[in-house]
């Protein structure tokens, strides 16, 4: 069967690094699996969200204005859409303690998930141009990015709260949990949870015809 190579999808890719340690491995894989059920992401995020609040509301002011019962319940609509899997990886690390110089050796587990904004089949390559520049921006809010043309600006109101879905689903549901983990037990505890974001992504897919 043919297949059609479809190029420019935005998306951004982000990873979560844990040490590879066995008393995670229950709760990173069951969080990953519960993550695609609607009613326990927002039961756990309605249950704790004071402390999830506290995680980001001096650093994310986007996530501190959207964080409200309404906007949770539009997450746990879109939940499905948005989260469509994740991948594992493992790599060997070498980590140089704040007072010794000496090298640590480490084994790290990577968490990767990809998040494709959905395009809809009425926009226009033009404004697909500008939802990769809006995604790429140093920016944190709409407000503050100069848009090239003010039609387009619904479209990145759209982009902006699916961000705001996205990271409050990864703060408040996964990394959350695996703090909750993490302070369960004394070895598991972290000086540092590292998650990345790589905004300058672009999908590209190569489709069967038939499918198109």
């Amino acid at each position: 069967m043919p297949y059609l190579f479809r190029a420019g999808f935005p998306a951004f890719l982000v990873e979560i690094y844990l040490p590879k340690k066995a008393g995670f491995q229950g709760t990173l894989y069951k969080t990953l699996v519960d993550a695609k059920n609607p009613d326990i992401v927002v039961d756990h995020i309605t249950s704790h969200k004071n402390e999830i609040r506290e995680m980001f509301e001096k650093e994310w002011e986007l996530g501190r204005n959207k964080f409200t019962e309404s906007f949770i319940k539009e997450l746990s609509e879109e939940i499905n859409k948005i989260y469509v899997g994740f991948s594992m990886y493992e790599v060997d690390g070498v980590f140089f303690g704040n007072d010794d110089a000496a090298p640590c050796e480490e084994r790290t587990q990577v968490i990767r998930l990809i998040f494709e904004y959905p395009i809809s089949e009425n926009l226009s390559n033009d404004v697909i141009l500008e939802v990769k520049k809006f995604l790429r921006s140093p920016v944190r809010n709409l407000s503050e990015y100069d848009c090239c043309r003010t039609e387009y600006l619904n479209e990145l109101s759209n982009v902006e709260g699916w961000v705001a879905k996205i990271g409050i689903f990864l703060i408040g549901f996964i990394v959350h949990r695996l703090t909750q983990a993490a302070d369960s037990a004394p070895y598991l505890r972290q000086d540092e949870i590292w998650m990345t974001s790589f905004w300058s992504m672009v999908l590209n897919k190569f489709l069967p015809i038939r499918n198109l």
